[in-house]
């Protein structure tokens, strides 16, 4: 299922573009980001002790 990027709205005084952000990906991005970067501080860690 596709999930929209932008909504074109269509006036007489013209065609206005504007973006759909999605806040729930960006989220989910950032914190699968942040546990990678957790997990390889932690082995490396590991492997100095």
């Amino acid at each position: 299922m596709g999930r929209p990027v932008a909504v074109v709205t269509i006036e007489p005084e013209g065609v206005t573009v504007q973006p759909v952000l999605d806040r729930t990906k960006i989220v989910l991005t950032a914190l699968t980001a942040a546990g990678a970067m957790g997990m390889m501080m932690l082995r490396r860690r590991a492997r100095r002790i």
